[in-house]
């Protein structure tokens, strides 16, 4: 269990860090800068996501714990309302004044503007696919969710490099966006298939 648990997470880790270090090679620092001066722009978000997590998770796994086969409720909720956030913060900072988002971010505001909307969508992703991941470590599935990490490194690697090729740090960050939703998409498919079998070996068991 321990072993799945850090597998998993490393190749999350890895697959963030690893996707900057290809936008680098590929397109310069500049690129990567500008990636990381409008994720930054996003904390508030992030720590809210953060946040609801901390408390969706206790309270799907005391759901679990009374056989409530709904018990991903919390888990789901936390996530829709996270994806929310962040959609609306990512339009509001799409729109914002020039000169305020200078006085943010300096020079820096000019590369990292464009990049607000896709960004978004690649945060409200990964926010989205959290919940999922919850869900299957509660039922003890930790193997399908490291297999799903696995899977997902090398197209977020393949997504950074053809992105960064065809546009630089735009063209970087759409491609992820879309590599995160369709990664979010299989994560809650996987759990609805796993939820289904687990759900049956539970009832045959009582």
């Amino acid at each position: 269990m321990i072993k799945n648990l850090v597998l998993e997470q490393s190749l999350l880790v890895g697959s963030a860090q690893g996707a900057l270090f290809v936008v680098s090679a590929v397109s310069g620092l500049a690129a990567v800068g500008a990636m990381r001066a409008i994720q930054a722009l996003f904390a508030p978000v992030t720590a809210l996501n953060v946040g609801l997590r901390m408390a969706a998770v206790p309270a799907a796994a005391g759901e679990h714990a009374r056989s409530n086969e709904r018990f991903y409720g919390p888990l789901l909720f936390s996530g829709i309302v996270a994806c929310l956030v962040t959609a609306i913060f990512g339009i509001a900072l799409y729109g914002l004044p020039d000169a305020l988002g200078r006085r943010i971010l300096d020079t820096n505001w000019e590369d990292a503007q464009p990049l607000s909307l896709s960004t978004a969508l690649w945060l409200a992703a990964g926010f989205m696919s959290v919940p999922a991941m919850a869900a299957l470590r509660i039922i003890g599935r930790l193997r399908a969710a490291s297999i799903i990490r696995g899977v997902a490194l090398p197209t977020t690697l393949g997504c950074a490099a053809l992105g960064a090729h065809l546009d630089g740090a735009l063209g970087a960050t759409n491609l992820l966006a879309l590599n995160a939703v369709l990664v979010t998409l299989s994560t809650w498919w996987v759990f609805s298939r796993t939820h289904g079998t687990h759900g049956r070996g539970q009832n045959i068991a009582g």
